[in-house]
């Protein structure tokens, strides 16, 4: 998810603090470069795809994969009785079994880290007893999904190197936000959960693992 809005700023945030980046969307980036970063153009609904990340981690050569961002969703927000089988099937593969697949393709590399950690960025329309919003059924239920899969990563892997935890986002003004919710004034900016999630993906591990943090 680092075509824009926060996946973009969190790539931007991890080149500066001296992290080597690979982002992965659609579309590259526009306004910014940095000699820490590499940017994939691919779409991860198709499983072609798969294929060309895992080529891509083959030729990092002696670097390891410290750390792996789940930062790609797709938002339709549409009542229940009306939401197409096409959109719900693209937010359940993107939104939940993208990270799934993803997360088991690259274990080799994180597995070969001193300690990785894997951050699946979540919602609060999926945490346990938040407030639901109408239209946002199927969303939410993949973002249910992704706060049980962290916590069933971190059990399968304790004991290992491996840490998993899952940030569940508010409002953020971003494109998909305005989209979803057109007119809504308030949230915060792109760079600032940018910043707290770059720092987070950096160090929480260190002491988190298996955790649900509300943001």
């Amino acid at each position: 998810g680092a075509s824009g809005g926060i996946g973009a700023a969190v790539c931007r945030n991890l080149c500066e603090s001296g992290v080597e980046v690979i982002g992965v969307s659609r579309r590259r980036p526009s306004g910014w470069s940095s000699p820490n970063y590499r940017h994939l153009v691919l779409d991860l609904l198709q499983r072609a795809s798969f294929t060309e990340l895992i080529s891509a981690a083959n030729n990092m050569g002696d670097a390891h994969l410290r750390m792996l961002i789940h930062g790609a969703a797709i938002l339709h927000s549409v009542p229940f009785k009306e939401i197409s089988e096409g959109q719900g099937a693209d937010m359940l593969k993107l939104n939940l079994m993208v990270p799934v697949w993803l997360t088991r393709g690259l274990l080799p590399w994180l597995e070969s880290a001193n300690q990785a950690h894997t951050v699946f960025i979540s919602s609060m329309a999926g945490y346990q007893f938040s407030q639901k919003y109408t239209g946002l059924t199927i969303y939410g239920l993949t973002k249910s999904g992704i706060t049980g899969l962290t916590e069933a990563l971190a059990a399968e892997y304790a004991g290992t190197s491996l840490r998993f935890n899952a940030l569940a986002l508010g409002a953020v003004r971003t494109a998909m936000l305005e989209e979803a919710f057109p007119g809504y004034k308030g949230g915060v900016s792109p760079e600032l959960m940018a910043e707290y999630i770059s720092s987070f993906s950096q160090n929480a591990h260190k002491v988190l693992n298996g955790k649900i943090i509300p943001v």
